[in-house]
């Protein structure tokens, strides 16, 4: 009897020890499946006296929880932070006191394993970046120097890790610009300033690259305004909406048209935008937000061609902050100056689309931060 329950004890001991490796396993697959990194606030300034951040804040989504990252960003302004086709991010040039840089960094996505990536052959600094259909990075235009804008395009090569030349330079020197992938491959490169001598001049001109030839020729038509620091989003149709932007007077668009690739043309919709819009996001409906310096927001329909005020309001103005489309519809808003402009926010608020308002996060970014750069993750 006794070797008889002794062996039982033991199977039982065993499956139990089985078991309990089972579902720890299990847990741990369900743990790192439920608390996905689905946004990367990168760099900005902490308050209106400091210099550039090089921390970072991954935000929950599950969870609407920030942690903080130390030592991903450079101590600059105006880089570029892209998330790769491979799951790394690359982060191109920024402004130096001196010039704009060619330094490189390059991250995994969980803010791991960071490096220096190879230099740009041209220095760039508010510049573009867009990633190509075959996992080439195009990186357009910027700034050379204090008052003088860049025609250069260049692209990286994930696989070879090196930049190259583009074939044509932009055939207009920009920065500030937007540049959108279209569907067929092709990039539109649009609106931004043409600096020289200290004067920026604020263009309605834009451009298409082609992969293939690595050559730019501009668009067929114009834009309707000139529109400096702009904003574009690609619509469910194809098309490329366009809004926001200054004037050389400095005055804020509050005019949106819309770029039809089929035609090379621009059309300008009918309606004053009620806000100056500052980021635009596609919505999982095909509609779009348009957020600026504003407590409102504005839902853009494309099939009625409609701006309708949000119910909704921000719990107070943000200006210089991000707007982020999470996984589940909604939209991170973070950081930023608020109704005071001297104080930089560390809380953020997420909208539902659903409901047309807004609510705070459960819980703040790790330090105030605005101008910052957010890379989503998804």
């Amino acid at each position: 009897m006794v070797p008889n329950t002794a062996r039982a004890l033991g199977l039982a001991i065993l499956a139990i020890a089985i078991l309990t490796a089972i579902h720890s396993t299990a847990y741990g697959q369900d743990s790192a499946a439920a608390a996905p990194q689905s946004v990367l606030l990168l760099g900005g300034r902490g308050n209106l006296g400091s210099g550039s951040l090089t921390s970072g804040d991954f935000f929950d989504e599950s969870a609407q929880t920030f942690s903080v990252v130390q030592g991903l960003a450079p101590q600059r302004v105006g880089y570029s932070a892209t998330l790769l086709n491979d799951g790394k991010i690359l982060v191109v040039g920024g402004l130096d006191p001196q010039c704009p840089s060619k330094k490189t960094l390059l991250f995994d996505r969980n803010g791991s394993n960071v490096k220096a990536g190879p230099d740009t052959i041209c220095g760039h600094g508010i510049h573009t970046a867009t990633v190509l259909k075959d996992g080439r990075v195009l990186i357009a235009g910027g700034s050379i120097s204090d008052d003088l804008s860049s025609d250069c395009g260049e692209l990286y090569d994930p696989a070879a890790n090196r930049f190259q030349t583009t074939a044509g330079k932009l055939n207009v020197s920009r920065l500030r610009d937007a540049a959108i992938m279209l569907p067929d491959g092709s990039v539109l490169i649009a609106g931004g300033a043409h600096s020289s001598g200290g004067l920026d001049h604020a263009l309605n001109s834009a451009e298409l690259f082609d992969p293939t030839s690595g050559h730019f020729t501009f668009t067929k038509g114009r834009m309707h305004a000139k529109r400096d620091d702009l904003s574009a989003v690609l619509l469910d149709n194809g098309t490329v909406l366009i809004a926001g932007g200054y004037d050389d007077q400095t005055n804020v668009s509050h005019s949106a048209e819309v770029f039809n690739p089929a035609t090379s043309s621009f059309k300008l919709l009918k309606g004053r935008i009620p806000i100056s819009v500052y980021h635009l996001v596609r919505l999982k409906d095909g509609k779009v937000l348009m957020a600026g310096e504003d407590h409102r927001v504005v839902i853009f329909d494309p099939a009625r061609a409609t701006f309708t005020v949000a119910p909704g309001k921000m719990a107070e103005t943000r200006t210089v902050y991000s707007a982020t489309l999470l996984d589940d519809g909604r939209v991170l808003f973070a950081g930023g100056r608020g109704d005071n402009p001297d104080r930089v926010l560390h809380d953020a608020e997420i909208f539902d689309p659903a409901r047309g308002s807004f609510a705070p996060c459960k819980n703040k970014l790790s330090a105030p931060r605005m101008e910052q750069h957010a890379v989503s993750l998804q």
